[in-house]
């Protein structure tokens, strides 16, 4: 909630440059004209939607109905369409949208519908991106033919009337609409020649070479990482707590209790250390799913760092 809201106001703040550029170049004090101005709107709405979807990190496309479910593959195309353009980041983008129509005179109606063709435009752009990265594409498929021929009709009116610049009448706003129609038809039957991913099936064994959880280990390098890693930490800690107990005979906490309420033994000496400090991001991605709540995940972590502390003997903090 706090995000969308940061989001608004930046929408705010970003339609407030704009018109400011657009009423300083209507005036002359740019080197560019309102048109121009609106053109790298445009462009800029175009780089935001494509760049959102590979930085900072990749975003896998969106498969919001299983291919198994009974419905036609247009049903299942319209539906995760819809649902893909109504989401935070894209009424975020409508605002900003709004509210450079609202606050400049030089924005008219027709330049923001034109706007939002750009951000459809946008958009499924990146999903055809999306599944050149993600499936394997039939090339020789007649669905895969029938995507190029339509995204070379799109080509051809947007070479005719980029759809970027300003229009300035109904009729070229028209053949940026026919153009879009002609790009979304490429996306649909891309999908069609894209092959499905394959499910992965992983059988347990019994055998200990061919276990699951060493499999798990061998293949998976941030589970190796983080064992690792948890194993050679416990090691150093146990190695110098019995270097401080020979010489002083003393552990080597026993003089700090408060440090047990973060370094609590269950999370020294079993792997609750490795959720902690390798699946830390799991946890919370864990928590964000089933409550995003803030709270639920400040409870949990201080579970995990409080709790030990009281199942220390040795700790005064529980007395």
């Amino acid at each position: 909630m706090w995000l969308l809201m940061l989001g608004v106001v930046l929408a705010g703040v970003y339609s407030w440059i704009f018109a400011f550029l657009l009423r300083q170049a209507h005036q002359g004090h740019l080197s560019l004209n309102t048109h121009q101005v609106l053109e790298y709107a445009n462009l800029f709405l175009l780089a935001i939607i494509i760049l959102k979807g590979f930085f900072p990190a990749y975003v896998p496309k969106s498969n919001l109905i299983p291919p198994i479910y009974p419905i036609s593959a247009l049903q299942r195309f319209r539906t995760e369409l819809l649902v893909e353009l109504v989401s935070p980041f894209y009424f975020v983008l409508l605002n900003f949208l709004f509210l450079l129509y609202l606050s400049s005179s030089h924005y008219t109606g027709l330049h923001f519908l034109q706007s939002i063709l750009v951000l459809i435009t946008a958009h499924v752009t990146l999903r055809s991106l999306q599944l050149f990265v993600e499936r394997k594409m039939r090339w020789r498929s007649i669905n895969f033919y029938s995507a190029v021929v339509m995204a070379l009709a799109f080509i051809a009116l947007q070479a005719r009337v980029p759809m970027f610049r300003p229009v300035a009448d109904w009729w070229m706003l028209a053949v940026n609409i026919a153009a879009l129609g002609f790009f979304v038809s490429a996306n649909f039957l891309l999908e069609l020649a894209a092959a499905e991913p394959r499910s992965k099936e992983v059988n347990h064994h019994a055998g200990a070479r061919r276990s699951l959880n060493w499999r798990l280990f061998k293949n998976h390098k941030l589970v190796k990482q983080m064992l690792i890693f948890g194993l050679v930490f416990k090691i150093v800690i146990l190695g110098l707590d019995a270097f401080v107990y020979v010489h002083k005979e003393k552990h080597i906490l026993d003089e700090i209790s408060t440090l047990w309420l973060f370094v609590g033994p269950l999370i020294i000496y079993s792997y609750v250390f490795n959720n902690l400090w390798g699946f830390y991001r799991n946890v919370w991605l864990s928590i964000e799913r089933s409550s995003n709540k803030a709270g639920d995940l400040i409870k949990f972590t201080l579970q995990l760092l409080c709790l030990p502390s009281c199942w220390m003997p040795q700790s005064r903090l529980c007395m």
